[in-house]
Formats: structure tokens, C-alpha cells, sequence
């Protein structure tokens, strides 16, 4: 296995972590309230291959509310996201954010 500097992240930790970031746009997009939760937000990147742990989930999470991406707040322990329209225009690919995989064509999110 390749030992990385210090300073610098496993690659293919990177990139799973940017489609996650992406996925979860996509998804977000979809719902009629443009919302979700957390335990939704794990369970779909199990069924796209994006599988990972809960501290994984969260720190994805943070990161779009971070960018303005996402609005995260909590109601009874659970974390609610709900959509920004920045983020609606990264989801879309009109927009391209440092950390967010830009959509394809025919991007399976």
C-alpha cells in the first residue's frame, strides 16, 4: 500500500468523499421539500456504493453547510439538511465548488 505525505489525503478518500458531497445534492434535489435527514443521507450511500462510516456522513455533511450548500439543523438528535439554492445550482452543474464532484451527462446520482 502507498504511504502519503502527511500533508496529504489518500486520493481515493477524496474522491469518494467529493461524490458523496455530490450525492447527496442530487438527492436533496429530488425530494418535493428539497430535505432530508442524516440516517436518509447514510442509508442512500449504501445504496449507490458510497458506504461509510457515520463520522464519514457527518463530516460530508459538514462540508456542504460549510459552502452554503446545504442549511443543517437539529430536531431530537436528528440532523435535518435541507437545500440552498446554491446548492441547487451545484447539483445541476451550473456552478463548480472546490470538494463537490461536478456532475456528468449521465451522472448516476
Amino acid at each position: 500500500m502507498t504511504d502519503f505525505p502527511a500533508n496529504r489525503s489518500d486520493p481515493l478518500a477524496e474522491l469518494k468523499s467529493e461524490h458523496r458531497t455530490l450525492a447527496v445534492l442530487r438527492m436533496l434535489q429530488r425530494e418535493p421539500s428539497y430535505m432530508s435527514n442524516e440516517e436518509i443521507v447514510s442509508s442512500y450511500f449504501g445504496l449507490v456504493g458510497l458506504a461509510c462510516s457515520r463520522e464519514q456522513t457527518t463530516a460530508c455533511l459538514a462540508v456542504l453547510e460549510r459552502t452554503g450548500l446545504i442549511e443543517a439543523s437539529t430536531v431530537e438528535k436528528l440532523t435535518v439538511i435541507r437545500l440552498t439554492a446554491k446548492g441547487e445550482e451545484v447539483a445541476k452543474g451550473l456552478v463548480v465548488v472546490e470538494g463537490v464532484l461536478r456532475p456528468g451527462v449521465d451522472g448516476p446520482y
